[in-house]
């Protein structure tokens, strides 16, 4: 249990879309399948239970629907923040295949620009730009009022959140593609929680799962 100066924090991935379904690259703008609500309504009782008193989520309008559920059944308001939103791909992918050739040519070309700052590729961010976006996502998180805050945001995000929250290093190669092809991929509405240290002068935080089998199957 959280005490004093600790903030226990849930992210929690948005409802499937349709586009999860077909692995599908996502606009911003995709919306929720009808299984997504369902999911985004049966994950409630479960953060009630945790105690949650502040709810948050991406921009994105996958994320904001699953917020508006989740808060419509706790009772509790949702804020939008910046910086919880899923990893930016180029527009050109938008609505095409995970598998498709455009899909490895980006892929490869992400690897070897992931360091470059003023790397810009369709709107699409690298492994340096979203890394001082989780910075600042941290610092966005740990102002939010509450002890108990839950997240909507996104699969991929949530994953490079895990592994550069405490380490700030560089992914490899396996863990960098693996990620972005879904293969450590949280199913729709699981949850990753971790504790974050408000005192700590460099922050210092302790990931575990809670149980991600919340999904309407």
């Amino acid at each position: 249990m959280p005490e004093g100066n600790v903030k226990r924090v849930y992210f929690v991935r948005h409802g499937e879309t349709c586009a999860n379904r077909r692995h599908i690259h996502q606009a911003p703008e995709e919306p929720l399948s009808d299984l997504g609500r369902a999911q985004a309504k049966a994950v409630a009782p479960l953060l009630a239970e945790e105690g949650i008193d502040t709810l948050a989520c991406s921009p994105f309008v996958r994320a904001r629907q699953t917020a508006e559920i989740i808060g419509q059944e706790l009772d509790i308001p949702h804020t939008i923040i910046d910086g919880v939103e899923e990893f930016r791909r180029p527009r050109s992918l938008y609505g095409k295949s995970h598998f498709n050739f455009g899909s490895f040519t980006y892929l490869l070309s992400l690897y070897r620009h992931r360091t470059e700052p003023d790397w810009d590729n369709e709107g699409a961010e690298n492994l340096f730009q979203v890394r001082n976006r989780i910075k600042n996502a941290q610092q966005a998180i740990a102002s939010l009022h509450g002890e108990r805050v839950a997240v909507v945001s996104h699969a991929v995000f949530i994953d490079m959140f895990t592994q550069m929250v405490c380490a700030d290093r560089d992914l490899k190669l396996r863990e960098f593609v693996s990620g972005l092809l879904g293969a450590k991929k949280l199913p729709n509405t699981g949850i990753v929680a971790f504790d974050v240290d408000l005192m700590a002068p460099d922050g210092t935080c302790r990931w575990w799962y809670v149980d991600p089998n919340t999904a309407v199957e």
